[in-house]
């Protein structure tokens, strides 16, 4: 499940860097907006860590917990 959830985060970084580097769409998130006007490789880094990171802790938690 986590695994999912990773590859499903990537998929959609990357896709939301290209939609909006490109133009074709607009970013809805406020946050994400700036970040990207900021720098849209930089923003997809750290949104790839920041999930990477919650989902170590979550899966730590799950063997803990189980």
């Amino acid at each position: 499940m986590i695994t999912a959830i990773a590859i499903l985060t990537l998929i959609d970084i990357i896709c939301t860097g290209i939609g909006v580097s490109g133009g074709y769409i607009g970013e809805g998130n406020p946050l994400a907006a700036a970040l990207f006007a900021w720098s849209p490789v930089g923003t997809c880094v750290i949104v790839a860590a920041l999930v990477g990171v919650l989902l170590y802790v979550i899966a730590q938690q799950y063997k803990r917990y189980r």
